[in-house]
């Protein structure tokens, strides 16, 4: 089978090389990465032998979408024979499912849609001249992939049509992101609980309003209020600096940059438990690594890591 992915967010996060990567090699190296972009000059990653970067892309084309799309369209079609590909799979719902669609239709090749966080939250909340293109890629689609339970009841209860609730459930799966391979490497069972009144808590990613870290140090004061020895690390870039400077103010908090993962893992096993109580979030990696080194975990109801485990 060969398999033309389509991602214009590849770069946006680790997890796609990996995925992208594992699929290919595991299908006898057969498929492409098709990633257009609209700066060679910002990228800064490795170019492994599956991906073809194209610089087909305007900086202002993202403000026009069927534009974008026909664009996308034919720079796909000057670089590859369509007849190679048995299947299509796009990365997200609406900035490239429109692609993984309009090639089903010229072409009758099938294909598979995974909904992302953006097509949630953004598009099909914000965007909503573009809801009825968002049901018909998700009614034509072979598959669809959402990254947890909560997200695939918001959709199809809110988003689609009664009369196509039906179909959509029936082709509905639930797959979540997976982890690398170095955590199930270093399951750690040693962890020992927590002394009563000394917590270490943990946030790991990036800083800004949607992990609601303000809500991590509120809940923090609290604790301490009732007699509770709190320190908090946070780990990650710091995208707010209005929330940066604020969280610079206690000593409590224990700012830790950007680290590779053999320095994660020990700053999970000193820890005592995670939090990441992001308002929005379509999966969460980082809840799944605390979980490999032996931390129990505090995420959002109703968000990406909810309904997972019981």
């Amino acid at each position: 089978m060969n398999i033309l992915h389509i991602n214009s967010n590849y770069d946006q996060s680790k997890i796609y090389p990996n995925m992208s990567g594992y699929l290919i090699q595991n299908q006898n190296n057969k498929g492409r990465v098709y990633y257009p972009v609209d700066n060679l000059d910002k990228l800064s990653i490795d170019i492994p032998y599956f991906l073809d970067i194209s610089n087909c892309l305007g900086k202002f084309d993202r403000f026009f979408y069927f534009r974008r799309n026909r664009k996308l369209l034919l720079d796909v079609e000057k670089l590859y024979d369509m007849n190679d590909f048995s299947y299509t799979l796009a990365y997200s719902l609406f900035s490239n499912g429109y692609l993984a669609y309009s090639l089903y239709r010229k072409y009758n090749i099938p294909y598979i849609v995974i909904v992302q966080n953006t097509d949630v939250n953004m598009y099909f909340k914000k965007v909503i001249f573009l809801r009825n293109m968002g049901r018909e890629i998700l009614k034509n689609a072979s598959k669809i992939v959402f990254l947890s339970q909560p997200y695939k009841e918001f959709v199809i209860n809110k988003y689609v049509k009664s009369s196509d609730v039906s179909i959509i459930q029936q082709k509905s799966v639930v797959i979540p992101f997976g982890i690398d391979d170095f955590w199930f490497e270093n399951i750690y069972f040693g962890k020992k609980q927590a002394n009563n009144k000394e917590i270490k808590l943990l946030f790991v990613g990036r800083v800004n309003e949607n992990k609601n870290v303000e809500s991590i140090v509120k809940a923090s004061k609290k604790l301490m209020q009732k007699g509770y020895r709190i320190t908090l690390t946070i780990v990650g870039d710091i995208e707010d600096k209005n929330i940066g400077s604020q969280l610079r103010q206690y000593k409590f908090i224990n700012y830790i940059p950007y680290v590779d993962k053999r320095k994660l893992l020990q700053i999970y096993r000193q820890s005592d438990i995670f939090i990441m109580p992001s308002i929005k979030e379509s999966f969460g990696l980082v809840y799944a690594e605390a979980m490999s080194q032996g931390l129990p975990v505090i995420y959002t109801r109703g968000q990406g890591f909810d309904k997972h485990f019981k």
